[in-house]
């Protein structure tokens, strides 16, 4: 393959995928709005410690802000 990754093909985690429609659905049904603040930062809940790609967190964002750096954390709240 000389290096090259099949990303069809490649096995990875569908989260980033799935965003649009988790921040769509709160929109939906009036849980946030595109100025509410949303928080990137670590939760800690027994065993499931989700974090994000970049092992950093933002603190308050906007849901724009989150879904445009594909923040985990904020989806998770």
């Amino acid at each position: 393959r000389l290096g090259h990754v099949d990303m069809v093909q490649a096995i990875r985690s569908p989260g980033s995928t799935l965003k649009p429609f988790i921040y769509g659905l709160a929109l939906d049904q009036g849980l946030i709005h595109g100025a509410s603040l949303l928080t990137d930062a670590p939760r800690l809940r027994q065993a499931y410690q989700p974090g994000n790609f970049s092992a950093g967190f933002s603190g308050p964002v906007s849901p724009p802000r989150a879904l445009n750096y594909s923040l985990n954390l904020p989806a998770v709240q």
